[in-house]
C-alpha cells in the first residue's frame, strides 16, 4: 500500500528534491541553479494551483491526464523543463562537490513522475 501511495507521489517528490537540489547546484553553475531553484518552485505551485480544485489529493493522485485543460500544456513544459535542468545540472555536475545524490534523487522521481497515469490508464499507450 506504501508503494502505491509512494509512486502517486512521484510528481511531487520530483519537485522537491530538485528544489532541493538547486541549492548546492548554485554553488557550482549560479545560472544553472538559478533556472533549477525557479523551475522547481514553479512547479510546486503548479502542483498547489492544481489542489485548489480538489483539496482530497487521494482522489486525483497527480496524473497528468487530470490537469487543468487551461494550463495544462503550461504544467507539461514546466514540468519537462525541471527534469531537464536535473539532468543538465547531474551531468555537469562536479565530484569534488559530493555525490550530488539529490540529483540523483530528483531524477529518479522525474522518471518514475508518469507511473500514475499508465497504471490508471494503461490503455491510452497501447496505440
Amino acid at each position: 500500500m506504501i508503494l502505491i501511495l509512494l509512486m502517486f507521489l512521484c510528481l511531487p517528490l520530483a519537485i522537491l528534491f530538485s528544489f532541493l537540489a538547486s541549492f548546492p547546484v548554485l554553488k557550482q553553475n549560479r545560472p544553472l541553479g538559478s533556472l533549477l531553484l525557479i523551475t522547481s518552485l514553479l512547479s510546486a505551485l503548479s502542483i498547489l494551483w492544481e489542489l485548489r480544485f480538489d483539496i482530497d489529493i487521494i482522489s486525483h493522485m497527480f496524473t497528468y491526464d487530470q490537469l487543468s485543460a487551461d494550463f495544462q500544456a503550461y504544467f507539461m513544459a514546466l514540468y519537462l523543463a525541471t527534469a531537464t535542468l536535473s539532468l543538465l545540472a547531474r551531468l555537469r555536475w562536479n565530484r569534488d562537490h559530493g555525490r550530488g545524490i539529490l540529483l540523483i534523487l530528483a531524477i529518479t522521481f522525474w522518471v518514475l513522475s508518469p507511473a500514475p497515469h499508465v497504471l490508471i490508464s494503461p490503455g491510452a499507450f497501447m496505440h
